[in-house]
């Protein structure tokens, strides 16, 4: 499993682009419609876990589409009921479009005005060209090091100095070093080395330090694959190089004077709530001490238990629209934290630093509002994207949360099948649950090179009790747990799926075993009421969302160019890729949505076959 950071990557399927334009419309949604270019990647940079061959890749694109389709008719449902306009909706939206509007003003600002010169670019490619072989001498102490030069400087030679120091842990043969390998100034200084010579002391992060060139030669590539690759590399430092250099620039410019002032009880009491709820998490979780904490998502809830009135507190105080608590704490949540300890000092410096960054953010994000950056077509159409995912699954839950089986229901349901048999599908998963997609990017890079997704829940999943169980469920009704054993119900034996987001975390897990069972409905009413209802539930649920998919089909119509879709040549390439945006913050590119497609067969059967 691939995973890519987005803003590198330069993705245009050649075949496809050739023959048809990113913009032509492969289907209408009401209002809405999905081009060719956001299908293709939404199809090609998301997952897509399934043996390669041209029928299921066929299958799959199908599968994606009419699912996409139905996440844009459940978001035109809510915005007719006015979720849009919803405090949840405002508030856990507003993060990822302040993203958007932050990117766009860095590529504004930075990254469209960068100017390389054929100067820099010949420097660039013949350093990476290059290979240093280097030994150095480190001391934290400056009297130690100024020693140690001026030794070097009487004639004492710097192997022999190396060999009465070799107890120094930090210091080591500093083999290979290349372009890249260091900062810009370092790197000048040690590239512009002649062999035999060393450097004055050098103040670095730790310490200082005397390097010694031993070797400067050319690198051996394996072909000329190797070199260009390398030579593409060296061109992307120099850019990232030169984008900082602006970027610094920038923010000398505009927020040199800035002075934004926090409200310090708030902060105490964000702290305290943040300690307890980490604290929380340890303890629920058995995680051991110096084991990484992760905040949840959930967390939030607690952060309104601990807060209470404090969330509608002013906490920073801009001149204009300054940010309440509650914002503060939604944002912080979405961007994520995590700590390896419980000290509290520890907590409150991470924490600081995070107010500080969501400060410099939210001028950022105010300055790119000004310049009107948000209307921009390609910002535009990403937020609109991600809107309506936010949309469909919020008025997806409240119906689902709706739903209701009495206990009439059930008793009706027990007495028709008492000691009858209903066979119901079961399922054996095994999975690994998680909140870190540094974590998924670790199982769909493991799974790829053959890994056994028990040895990776066993490491990694969050859900405790499955880990009794080398990761494995034991057999349950297809009806419970949601969009997992929706999943699970249509996949075959062996077969993987995810990533899949729930409101618990990101769920992997592979189907292991699929059953029939058949054991009559016996004992008494009590002891069966609840396994009845959760399956009347679970079937209600299902039902549900496809009869008001179709109800939605109806209402705002749906059209398909089957055609151009059948022409779409797309792969498979198992890509789960993160979007890096302008200065600072990641993540996922495109929506992980669910595969909801069945409801087209309903609907085709009273509608008509799609054009």
């Amino acid at each position: 499993m691939k995973v890519v950071k987005y803003f590198l990557l330069i993705f245009v399927s050649a075949q496809l682009f050739g023959q048809v334009k990113p913009d032509a419309v492969l289907a209408e949604v009401g209002p809405k419609k999905i081009t060719v270019r956001e299908f293709e990647k939404r199809f090609e940079l998301t997952p897509q876990i399934r043996k390669k061959t041209q029928k299921t890749l066929k299958i799959q694109e199908e599968d994606l589409l009419y699912s996409i389709i139905a996440e844009k008719l459940w978001a035109l449902a809510a915005e007719d009921a006015g979720y849009d306009t919803t405090k949840i909706m405002q508030e856990t939206f507003k993060s990822i479009k302040k993203m958007y509007i932050r990117d766009a003003l860095y590529k504004r600002a930075i990254k469209n005005k960068v100017k390389i010169t054929a100067v820099e670019r010949k420097k660039a490619l013949k350093r990476m060209s290059r290979q240093l072989d280097l030994k150095f001498v480190f001391s934290p102490n400056q009297d130690e090091i100024k020693k140690i030069y001026f030794m070097l400087k009487g004639g004492k030679s710097f192997d022999e100095i190396l060999a009465h120091r070799r107890e120094a842990e930090m210091e080591k043969d500093f083999k290979e070093f290349t372009y890249g390998s260091a900062s810009e100034d370092l790197e000048d200084i040690l590239f512009n080395l002649k062999e035999g010579q060393y450097t004055q002391p050098i103040q670095l992060n730790g310490g200082w330090f005397i390097f010694k060139l031993y070797s400067n030669h050319p690198k051996k590539y394996a072909n000329a694959k190797a070199r260009k690759e390398d030579e593409i590399k060296a061109l992307r430092i120099l850019r990232e190089r030169e984008e900082a250099k602006l970027e610094r620039k920038f923010f000398k410019k505009y927020f040199k004077n800035e002075k934004i002032s926090t409200d310090g009880h708030v902060f105490w009491s964000i702290s305290n709530a943040l300690i307890k709820i980490l604290i929380d998490e340890q303890k629920k979780n058995n995680i051991p001490e110096g084991k990484k904490i992760v905040l949840q998502a959930d967390d939030y809830y607690k952060f309104v238990k601990f807060l209470g009135d404090t969330l509608n507190m002013e906490f920073i105080h801009f001149k204009k629209h300054p940010i309440k608590t509650d914002e503060f704490i939604r944002d912080f949540i979405f961007e994520g934290f995590y700590t390896n300890t419980l000290n509290p000092n520890v907590i409150r410096a991470k924490l600081n630093g995070r107010v500080k960054r969501f400060i410099t953010f939210e001028l950022l994000m105010r300055m790119g509002e000004k310049q009107g950056l948000e209307d921009l077509p390609e910002v535009k159409e990403a937020i609109e994207m991600w809107r309506d995912n936010y949309l469909a699954t919020l008025l997806k839950s409240n119906y689902l949360n709706k739903i209701k089986v009495t206990e009439k229901e059930a008793e009706d349901y027990y007495k028709k099948h008492h000691n009858k048999v209903v066979p119901v599908k079961e399922v054996n998963i095994v999975e690994v649950l998680t909140d870190s997609l540094s974590v998924v990017e670790k199982v769909l890079n493991a799974l790829q090179k053959g890994a056994d997704l028990h040895d990776l829940a066993m490491k990694y999943t969050k859900r405790v009790w499955t880990k009794k169980h080398r990761g494995e469920f034991g057999f349950f009704p297809t009806s419970l747990y949601g969009e997992i054993g929706r999943r699970a119900a249509k996949m075959k034996v062996g077969e993987i799926a995810g990533p899949i987001k729930t409101k618990n975390g990101y769920s992997i897990f592979k189907l292991l075993a699929v059953r029939e069972n058949k054991t009559p409905l016996s004992g008494d009413f009590k002891d069966v009421k609840d396994e009845i209802i959760r399956r009347l539930k679970g079937e209600k649920a299902n039902k549900e969302l496809i009869k008001l998919t179709v109800k939605f089909a109806r209402r705002y119509g749906v059209k398909v160019n089957q055609k151009l879709l059948d022409g779409l040549k797309l792969k498979n390439y198992q890509m789960l890729v993160y979007r890096y945006f302008g200065f600072g913050g990641r993540m996922l590119a495109f929506p992980l949505t669910p595969n909801f497609s069945d409801w087209r067969y309903y609907w085709e059967s009273t509608k008509g076959i799609l054009p």
